[in-house]
């Protein structure tokens, strides 16, 4: 069966002559009318370009015989090329119609000695024609590939070397990576590239997803992650804090959930987030410790252990310490030692009237310790569980025990330090500017308040007397907690 056959301009029925410029112009056309025409018929040649362009398609011409035709250009010179191309700047625009043809007849072989001639031309007519038949041919040489890469062939598309590394080869990986290149082009062509190459990408990528609404009024798909992930892993490069909050949010999306459940994508997409989450900015390492805590990846140990030496913020601090218990072995809780002394305050939940301590970042290391030798929290002291499947510790229900109700005790008496007297004092200051008496009932609330607080530091030391017995030897036997792939 022979293959479809390139139909010429003429046969279109869309060829113009010159000879109708030229009757238009007699019969008394001005020369501004006469611009607009030009114009017209220039975007009419390229519609007849086009219309070839999508008759023709990828298919090879054969010969009537069979065999399959060579390539016009094959049987064309250099010199032959530079006439067409020096005849499309021709005041003739019948001259310029049949060189566009030509040229375009020529097919992808003939695009690197025109582009060496778009480069040196300054006309133009001439420019416009050669950009116009130099994408028309890329267009139409890239479908053919991608038509072929489809069907399983060898190709050299660009970034598929690096794309089937990650994600191996088969017919369901060369489908998202020809959605990957059609709707991010840029950003497969950065991969192995430099930073400016990738960050310049990434750039665009972001820009054209915020137009988008990604993530906002649209769901993400597949390739709207790949897009942002893909080329600073494979090129290893660290994003910007931007960039990195744009790639969290997309992964609190469904479709992220998605890509990790696909039995051809999920393992490599983890790989992907996991490099991602190690080069990641340290102002979102929260949120990252989260997602690795939620998705029980095991890099939220090498995160902890990283932001513990970097000596963040107490709270950062604490949820590094919360993912090291989560996914941390016995081995690492050494690592929390210097921080059983630290008396920061992280959660306040110490009040007149309450009945559970503040959360300090004693407390967390001490929970932490106990976690990671399999122990329970209450076993060191603490005065409820705390513990959670997935996170390790739930550090707002860390509550150290109060050895009994204070409340009942009311008539006891309570010898004041010099720093409880100032408080006393400062209480008696307080209500008086808002116009009330520090009676015998307020003073009894301020004395059990005391004695809560005096019970509480008695139950942190003999926690923190537990914990250091398992770090100096004694809960050495004790099973590491297990950690799930």
């Amino acid at each position: 069966m022979l293959a479809k056959q390139r139909p010429s301009i003429e046969e279109t029925g869309l060829f113009i002559s010159s000879r109708a410029v030229s009757t238009w112009l007699a019969a008394g056309g001005s020369s501004a009318a006469g611009g607009r025409m030009a114009s017209m018929f220039r975007a009419i040649s390229f519609g007849c370009l086009v219309f070839l362009f999508a008759s023709a398609g990828p298919a090879k011409a054969q010969s009537p015989q069979g065999e399959e035709a060579q390539p016009a250009s094959a049987k064309v010179s250099d010199q032959q090329i530079d006439q067409w191309v020096h005849q499309l700047g021709s005041d003739q625009f019948k001259v310029r119609e049949m060189a566009s043809e030509k040229l375009f007849e020529l097919g992808a072989p003939a695009v690197r000695r025109m582009k060496l001639l778009r480069d040196r031309s300054n006309d133009l007519e001439q420019l416009e024609r050669l950009e116009r038949i130099i994408s028309l041919l890329n267009e139409r040489e890239f479908e053919g590939e991608i038509d072929r890469f489809l069907d399983g062939q060898p190709t050299d598309l660009e970034g598929w070397p690096e794309f089937e590394k990650l994600f191996k080869d088969t017919p369901q990986v060369r489908e998202i990576f020809v959605e990957l290149y059609r709707e991010y082009p840029f950003a497969v062509r950065s991969f192995g590239g430099s930073k400016r190459e990738v960050l310049e990408a990434l750039n665009k990528v972001s820009g054209q997803q915020s137009v988008r609404g990604i993530g906002i009024s649209q769901s993400p798909q597949r390739i709207d992650l790949l897009a942002l992930l893909l080329p600073p892993a494979i090129s290893d490069v660290q994003t910007d804090l931007q960039l990195d909050l744009n790639i969290y949010t997309l992964l609190q999306l469904h479709p992220a959930n998605d890509l990790r459940g696909d039995p051809a994508f999920g393992e490599p997409f983890k790989v992907i987030v996991t490099k991602w989450m190690k080069q990641s900015h340290l102002g979102i390492r929260d949120r990252i410790l989260r997602i690795a805590l939620d998705w029980k990846m095991d890099v939220a140990r090498d995160l902890a252990i990283d932001t513990l030496n970097q000596n963040p913020d107490e709270q950062l601090l604490c949820r590094a310490m919360q993912a090291l218990a989560s996914r941390g072995t016995a081995e690492d809780a050494e690592r929390l030692k210097p921080y059983l002394d630290d008396l920061t305050v992280i959660v306040r939940k110490n009040y007149v009237g309450s009945r559970e301590s503040d959360v300090l970042v004693s407390d967390v290391a001490a929970a932490a310790i106990a976690h990671l030798y399999g122990l329970s929290v209450m076993k060191v002291g603490f005065a409820k569980p705390a513990e959670h499947d997935v996170l390790g510790i739930i550090i707002e229900d860390l509550t150290v025990a109060l050895e009994g109700n204070a409340a009942a005790d009311e008539e006891s008496e309570l010898e004041m330090t010099e720093e409880e007297k100032e408080a006393w004092e400062d209480i008696q200051v307080q209500l008086k500017q808002h116009g009330m008496e520090a009676g015998p009932k307020e003073f009894q609330q301020f004395k059990i308040f005391q004695q809560q607080r005096r019970k509480e530091a008695e139950s942190r030391k003999a926690i923190r007397k537990s914990v250091l017995k398992l770090l100096d030897g004694d809960g050495k036997d004790v099973p590491a907690v297990q950690s799930d792939s």
